[in-house]
C-alpha cells in the first residue's frame, strides 16, 4: 500500500502518494506493449486452414508468396496483416499458430511477441524465456518487458541493465521504468532528481504514466515544498495522454481531477489548465517509443500497433 500524504490547497484536500504510482509490472500484463506479431509460413509444414482466395488482399498474397520461401520479413507481415485484419481475416489463433513458427526461428520481434501472449496467460516464467531471447537480441520492447519481470520478482539490480538498454534506444517506458528504480532507490542509491528526469524524459516521448509520476511528485512535496500547479498541470497531461488501455491510470486521474478542480484558486487552476494545453510531448505520437500504429494497410515488420 502506497503512503499519502494529505494536502490543502484553496480549502480542500488533496491527496498525492508518497510513493509513486508507476505501472507495476502486473498492471502492464493488461496490456499489450506492441501488437501481437504471428508468422504465416507454408513452406514451414502444419499447414493453416484454407482461406478464400477472395479474403485476402492481393498485397497480402504477394507477401505469402514471400513467405513461402522463408523470407523473414514477409512472414512477419503477413501473420500482422493476420493478427490486425488488415488485407486479411482476423485470425489470432491462426496467427498465433504461425507466430510460434517464427519465435523457434529466431525473430526478435515473434519472441518479443510471443513473450507477450505467455505473459497474459500468467505464464511469467516462460515469457521471461522468450523475453530474454529477443532482450539480447537488442529489442526494445523485450528488454523492458524482461525488467519489468525482474522488477516484479523484486530482482532489481538485474533490472537495471535492461531499463538501460532499452532506455538507450528510446523506449519510453523503459526510461520511465528507469526513473522509479531511482526514485524509490531500488537497486541503486536513491535519487529522486534523477527519477525525476528520467519521468521527464519519458513523459516528453508521450508516456502518460511518466507525467503522473511527475504530478505525484509535485504534489507530495518529493522536490521541495509541493506544488499544487504544478501538480495539477501534469495530472491535466496525463489525462490528455492516456491510452485507453491504460484504465488503471484514467481511473487515478479521474479521481484526482475533482479535487484540483474545486481545491485550486480560480487563477492556479486557469494558469494548469492552460499550461497543459499549450504543451505538446517533444516528439510526434508516430515515433515516441511506445508504439503507434501502422498507417499502410499491410504494417512494416517489427512496427508496433496499439
Amino acid at each position: 500500500m502506497h503512503a499519502v500524504r494529505r494536502h490543502r490547497a484553496g480549502g480542500m484536500n488533496i491527496i498525492f502518494a508518497d510513493s509513486i504510482l508507476k505501472m507495476v509490472p502486473d498492471e502492464k500484463r493488461m496490456m499489450r506493449n506492441s501488437v501481437l506479431l504471428a508468422v504465416c509460413c507454408l513452406a514451414l509444414g502444419n499447414a493453416a486452414p484454407a482461406l478464400a482466395d477472395d479474403s485476402i488482399s492481393a498485397d497480402v498474397q504477394a507477401l505469402i508468396d514471400k513467405a513461402k520461401n522463408g523470407d523473414v520479413a514477409a512472414l512477419v507481415r503477413v501473420a500482422t496483416a493476420f493478427e490486425l485484419g488488415q488485407g486479411a481475416p482476423r485470425d489470432s489463433a491462426l496467427a498465433q499458430h504461425w507466430y510460434q513458427l517464427a519465435a523457434e526461428q529466431g525473430n526478435a520481434a515473434a519472441q518479443n511477441s510471443i513473450g507477450n501472449e505467455l505473459r497474459e496467460e500468467k505464464k511469467y516464467l516462460e515469457a521471461m524465456k522468450w523475453f530474454r531471447l529477443a532482450a539480447e537480441q537488442g529489442n526494445a520492447e523485450a528488454q523492458n518487458s524482461l525488467a519489468d519481470e525482474l522488477l516484479a520478482g523484486k530482482r532489481y539490480a538485474e533490472a537495471l541493465p535492461w531499463y538501460e538498454r532499452a532506455s538507450a534506444q528510446g523506449n519510453a517506458m523503459a526510461i520511465s521504468g528507469l526513473g522509479y528504480l531511482y526514485d524509490l532507490g531500488l537497486g541503486v542509491t536513491q535519487d529522486r532528481h534523477k527519477g525525476f528526469e528520467l519521468y521527464t524524459r519519458a513523459a516528453e516521448l508521450g508516456y502518460a504514466r511518466a507525467m503522473w509520476n511527475i504530478a505525484n511528485m509535485y504534489g507530495a512535496g518529493q522536490l521541495g515544498e509541493a506544488d499544487f500547479v504544478q501538480a495539477c498541470v501534469w495530472t491535466f497531461r496525463a489525462q490528455q495522454y492516456a491510452s485507453p488501455s491504460e484504465l488503471r491510470l484514467k481511473k487515478q486521474l479521474a479521481a484526482i481531477v475533482p479535487q484540483l478542480e474545486q481545491g485550486l484558486l480560480p487563477e492556479q487552476l486557469a494558469s494548469c489548465k492552460r499550461q497543459a494545453q499549450e504543451w505538446p510531448p517533444s516528439i510526434a505520437s508516430g515515433s515516441r517509443g511506445l508504439g503507434a500504429p501502422a498507417a499502410q494497410q499491410v504494417p512494416e515488420p517489427n512496427t508496433p500497433a496499439r
